[in-house]
């Protein structure tokens, strides 16, 4: 990975694979709704606000990486009151951004992304097949970018954004490849009393609702 990695995701891999057919959302229930993290100028992430008054920098390194990240999953596309013009409006903007697309394209922001636009997508009822061929591309970088090196619940979500990818694309590979990490993770994950091993409150609560996005990925899975 360190030299690979040397090489920017963007000129490594296509940012766009072509899919079969145009998905069609998924029978998922409505999302939890996400803080309030934009509001048509700028968006707010570990309680520092930036602007984009001359349109949105996917790239902002001004506040640090972790800023960034935030910025690329996409959570905010749950937040009360997100439209669906407005969300597409700022995933087809992400996706014009392109080869210049930097943090972005690292498997974390990517396991994110790939639920959240998934989220997205079935909640609104949108097919869309610039976005799919985007999803497609993003879950195969993820497939050959998974974060063993980490594990914990890096990995996790990888297998998450991989599963969602892959109920959503209809791609046995990637669903083949998600449900045998997430077989091997939760079994490692999830203690015999429910907590989470790293014994984190907040790392319990993230995983806590990354179950309930794997129930309604399955609509009540095997794998729990």
């Amino acid at each position: 990975y360190r030299l690979r990695n040397r090489t920017p995701a963007a000129q490594r891999y296509p940012l766009s694979l072509p899919v079969a057919q145009i998905p069609e959302p998924l029978p998922m229930i409505p999302s939890i709704p996400a803080r309030p993290m934009w509001d048509g100028n700028g968006f707010e992430f570990l309680n520092i606000r930036q602007d984009f008054p001359d349109g949105i920098h996917w790239n902002a390194s001004v506040h640090g990486k972790l800023w960034c990240y935030n910025l690329n999953y996409f959570e905010f596309l749950h937040q009360p009151g997100m439209t669906a013009e407005a969300g597409l409006g700022l995933i087809r903007d992400w996706i014009a951004t392109g080869q210049d697309l930097r943090d972005g394209l690292e498997p974390y922001p990517i396991s994110l992304r790939l639920l959240f636009w998934v989220r997205f997508l079935s909640d609104h009822q949108i097919q869309d097949g610039e976005i799919a061929a985007s999803l497609h591309a993003q879950a195969r970088i993820l497939l050959e970018n998974l974060e063993y090196h980490l594990l914990a619940n890096h990995l996790l979500e990888n297998a998450l954004g991989l599963l969602a990818a892959g109920r959503y694309l209809q791609d046995a590979e990637i669903i083949s490849k998600a449900e045998q990490l997430l077989e091997e993770q939760l079994a490692e994950q999830i203690l015999p009393d429910g907590g989470h091993y790293e014994r984190s409150p907040m790392y319990q609560q993230i995983i806590l609702y990354r179950l309930l996005d794997l129930i309604n990925l399955t609509g009540g899975s095997e794998l729990l």
